[in-house]
Parts: structure tokens; C-alpha cells; sequence
């Protein structure tokens, strides 16, 4: 039965055509899970706010993990192998392998931030306990800098995942519905780790939303007057600060795990898709 991968976001619809793939009726049964994952991933970014939640990201992280397995499913289907192999005309795998290095770094360097993160919100919660003040705003600043490097070379990025090198349309069938699903799949992957960067961005801004700020905005306005704390109430606020930063803790604790089950299954598909290059 025939399968089609269709676009996953409002700037890929002008190019028509050029994002919709049609698989063969003598494919394998795994290009329609992995099309079904890629279209619980575009649901996911299309449905998604803004300013997503950690339970929303910690579901596209989820989500993204699950399309990397299926492409990496598609891979290794032996068909897959003998259609990609024989292909004399290899551009299109420098541009994929280059592109799923650039992901990989990207995966890897967002994780980084997370543990930071983490790491300074441990130290935070101990100068609460102490009373001592803290350079949670210094890392704050650092920290939107670097995801807003990186977001800015993901969008560069998947400018060019669509803008080709053109593939012929004389080749086999399946050749190009699977090149075109593992474009897709990166784009995918670009756009989940953009909203993770976005996200982790707004953590640590101060808040000028009106009359209700998010809960993770506090974060960053969590640094302590000078002096101790001189009366109960200023006690009840500390502590509840510090109530907040162990839930905070544990929702980037929920993002870092998802970025790490995200980065082994990008590796286990590029692996796949280097053994289907390598053969002749």
C-alpha cells in the first residue's frame, strides 16, 4: 500500500511538491511507521505553543527518539541497502552525513546547557539555604547566548536540508522516497531542538508577562536580597523558592534524559545510513 511524508512546517509548504513523498506498494511495512512517527512529530510541532511547557518538550524529545528509530528501521531493510548502495551519484549522502553531524553537535551542545543549568540551580538552591548570594544572573546571560548561537545555526541549517542538491528523478523510486524521509527526518529533528533552545532560553529571562508569570521565569529571579532574611514571611518565601527549584530540577532532569535517548538514536541512525553508503 502506497505511503506519503508530507511537510512538516508552514515555511516547507511553498515548496510544493518538493517535501511530499510516495513510497512504493513493494515497500517494507516500516516506511509507514516511520511515517507515522514523522507525522506524530509534525502534530507535535504544529500543535505545540510557543512557550511550551517541559511536559510538551519532554513529549517531542520523546517523540523525535521514536522517528530515529524507524528511520534507522528503514536503513537497514535490506531492499533500502541494495536500492542506496548501487547508486553511483553519492552527493546527496555527503549532504545528509553532514547534515546529521551538525544535529549530533547541536544534540550534544543543548545538552550541555541543560546540565549547566542544573548544575546552577543546585547552586542556587544551596545559597538559598545559606543565605548567600549567587552568579545565577551571569550564567543566565551565558546561557541565552549560546542557545541563541545555536538556534541561529539550526535555522541556517534547515534552509539548507531543503534547498538541494536536486535529486534525479530517473532513479529508483524508493531511492528518493527514502532520501526525502531522511531530510525530513532531519528538519524534524532541527525543529524539536530549536523549541528545546527556546525553552530553555525563556527558563532563565525575567518575566514581564502581565498579570501571571510562568513558573520557570521565577527561576531567574531567584537571587537573594543583601542581608540575612529578617521575618517569617521572608523565611516562607525562601523556602518556597526553594521548593520550586527542586521541581525545576526535576523537569531538566526529564529534558536531559530526553535529549540523551534523542542522541543515541540519531547516532544508531547515522551509523546505519554510514554501513548503507560504505557498501558497493
Amino acid at each position: 500500500m502506497a505511503t506519503s511524508f508530507s511537510s512538516s512546517s508552514s515555511k516547507s509548504k511553498a515548496l510544493g511538491s518538493a517535501r511530499s513523498i510516495s513510497l512504493p506498494s513493494r515497500s517494507h511495512p516500516t516506511t509507514a511507521k516511520t511515517e507515522e512517527e514523522l507525522n506524530k512529530l509534525k502534530s507535535w510541532e504544529t500543535t505545540s505553543p510557543e512557550s511550551s511547557d517541559a511536559e510538551v518538550i519532554c513529549t517531542g524529545l520523546e517523540a523525535l527518539s521514536e522517528l530515529q528509530k524507524s528511520v534507522d528501521s528503514l536503513l537497514t531493510l535490506p531492499y533500502t541497502i541494495q536500492a542506496l548502495s548501487i547508486q553511483e551519484d553519492k552527493k546527496w549522502a555527503d549532504e545528509l552525513l553532514e547534515n546529521s553531524v551538525k544535529i549530533l553537535d547541536i544534540c550534544a551542545a543543548t545538552r550541555e546547557i541543560v546540565l549547566q543549568f542544573k548544575e546552577s540551580i543546585w547552586d542556587l538552591q544551596s545559597c538559598l539555604r545559606r543565605r548567600k548570594e549567587n552568579k545565577y544572573n551571569s550564567f543566565g546571560k551565558k546561557m541565552k547566548q549560546e542557545a541563541r548561537r545555536l538556534i541561529t545555526s539550526l535555522k541556517k541549517m534547515d534552509q539548507e536540508i531543503w534547498t538541494p542538491v536536486l535529486l534525479d528523478y530517473n532513479v529508483d523510486h524508493h531511492v528518493c522516497a527514502v532520501i526525502r524521509a531522511l531530510r525530513e527526518s532531519s528538519s524534524m529533528a532541527n525543529s524539536v531542538l530549536q523549541k528545546v533552545l527556546v525553552f530553555l532560553s525563556m527558563a532563565v529571562s525575567n518575566s514581564k508577562a502581565k498579570p501571571r508569570p510562568s513558573k520557570w521565569c521565577v527561576v531567574s529571579r531567584l537571587v537573594l536580597h543583601k542581608g540575612a532574611i529578617a521575618n517569617s514571611q521572608e523565611e516562607e518565601q525562601r523556602t518556597n523558592k526553594i521548593d520550586e527549584l527542586e521541581r525545576v530540577g526535576a523537569q531538566l532532569e526529564g529534558i536531559e534524559n530526553g535529549l540523551e535517548n534523542s542522541f543515541r538514536a540519531l547516532i544508531r541512525s547515522r551509523t546505519s545510513l554510514l554501513n548503507v553508503i560504505s557498501c558497493h
